[in-house]
């Protein structure tokens, strides 16, 4: 399986204090979380329960278990985040269509806030939410629309890496790397091949000086390559290919293994098929 680059954000720390002076809002928050699930066959019970916390964080929890996490702003709540987090999180359950619909209800949003104010980091929120909505629509099959959004998404990243390269290369890398996907599973491996090397090299540039933070995609756009390699025929290519991608996992996997021991068994599974 190919490896897509999707956006989300990660949970904070739980702060088990809760901020009074936003009670009343909690209570609206509560009633807005529960409305979103009901009639999807998932039961709402009393354990299910959004908080604010003292750093004005909205934590939505199920059964004990925190799901999405929210920043509010002093100024209030900012649903485009809420939505988000629910488009996310329905995408990992892989209920695409209810993914999609909170996606294409942010993307409208963004817009609007990037049209009245077209900072970088305004614009950058477009191109975050066009990459997961394509990353959507290609698990959907809808792959023009996918092609589409990822086309879209990365204008507006090499845009803004032209102005600010540290902050905006690796999202151009990224939106490389899905491109490939896209174009691999469509057979175009030419495109697919230039899209990963494109991706590869920004990777390899950004492990140099920041290996923590960017190995782990040099591996997965290393696997990615291999595949295209195997499937057109480039057996030797691509399990040398492999073995560098397996290599770094390895590594990773070593000091992280919930993280990266999976991506270590299709690794291996790869090479296998290779050898066969």
């Amino acid at each position: 399986m190919i490896l897509s680059d999707f956006e989300r954000s990660d949970p904070s720390t739980l702060i088990h204090h809760i901020d009074q002076h936003y009670f009343m809002r909690q209570q609206f928050y509560v009633t807005y979380w529960r409305s979103q699930f009901s009639g999807q066959g998932s039961a709402i019970g009393a354990r299910d329960e959004a908080i604010f916390t003292k750093n004005k964080t909205l934590l939505l929890y199920r059964s004990g278990k925190q799901l999405i996490q929210c920043n509010m702003a002093n100024t209030g709540f900012d649903f485009a985040d809420l939505q988000f987090k629910l488009g996310s999180y329905f995408n990992d359950q892989k209920q695409y269509h209810l993914a999609e619909d909170y996606y294409l209800k942010v993307l409208t949003e963004c817009r609007k806030r990037a049209e009245a104010n077209p900072s970088p980091w305004r614009k950058s929120d477009v191109a975050t939410t066009l990459n997961n909505v394509a990353v959507l629509h290609y698990n959907l099959t809808r792959y023009e629309e996918a092609e589409n959004e990822y086309n879209e998404a990365l204008a507006i990243r090499r845009e803004l890496a032209e102005a600010n390269r540290d902050s905006y290369i690796g999202d151009v890398a990224q939106t490389f790397n899905n491109l490939g996907n896209l174009h691999q599973t469509l057979t175009r491996y030419d495109e697919a091949e230039k899209e990963y090397n494109e991706a590869l090299k920004i990777r390899r540039e950004l492990a140099e000086t920041n290996r923590d933070a960017y190995i782990g995609k040099v591996a997965q756009t290393l696997f990615n390559i291999a595949y295209l390699q195997a499937a057109i025929d480039r057996k030797a290519k691509a399990k040398e290919t492999a073995e560098e991608a397996l290599g770094i996992y390895m590594d990773l996997a070593k000091a992280y293994p919930q993280i990266w021991g999976k991506d270590v068994e299709d690794t291996e599974q790869l090479l296998k098929n290779l050898s066969e």
